[in-house]
């Protein structure tokens, strides 16, 4: 996966322009759509974090589909858990696409701190572990896609019921953990 079909989409979900990603960066408009068209196929190490920010998406995610980003490490340990703490699941449906498609893993970490608006969790419902976007919400949280294709869930803390609205299923959940990282098959 291209790192510039993830800026593209993300910007668009969150209905952000050209001009308002590139001036929370510090870069050109120009800049950004050189991204998102892959004119430009590595972003600078130092813009990442930035980016992230401003996408609500995992710093390390993008480090990660930097195509040549030489900080980029090889061990999964730099990512703020040990290889103990981390947990996985495979992507079996297009929920996440383009950002995570069939067959990806994603690897997790146990939520430690706050959960953010944008945050990616992986949520266990019954015996099904999916990973959606995050917001808060009354007394608990809204899942959403990233191709919006399904309906969101509402996870409600109080009653540890999750809801998908619109119709109408209750199921117990927990939460997982925090996206951290994934791995894609090639080829």
């Amino acid at each position: 996966m291209h790192i510039g079909t993830i800026i593209k989409d993300k910007r668009l979900s969150l209905g952000l322009t050209l001009e308002q990603v590139a001036q929370a960066i510090g870069v050109t408009r120009t800049t950004v759509q050189r991204w998102e068209t892959g004119y430009i196929k590595s972003i600078r190490s130092d813009k990442i974090p930035r980016l992230a920010a401003v996408l609500n998406v995992p710093a390390e995610m993008l480090h990660r589909l930097n195509d040549d980003d030489p900080k980029l490490p090889d061990s999964i340990h730099t990512f703020g858990s040990s290889a103990q703490e981390l947990s996985s699941t495979s992507i079996t449906d297009e929920a996440m696409a383009p950002m995570f498609l069939p067959g990806d893993v994603v690897w997790f970490a146990p939520v430690t701190g706050e959960i953010s608006q944008g945050d990616i969790l992986a949520v266990r419902l019954g015996t099904d572990v999916i990973v959606r976007f995050v917001y808060p919400h009354d007394d608990g949280f809204l899942l959403t896609t990233a191709n919006h294709t399904s309906q969101p869930i509402i996870l409600n803390k109080t009653t540890g019921k999750a809801v998908i609205v619109g119709v109408g299923i209750h199921a117990n959940f927990t939460i997982a953990g925090k996206v951290v990282f994934f791995q894609r098959q090639v080829g």
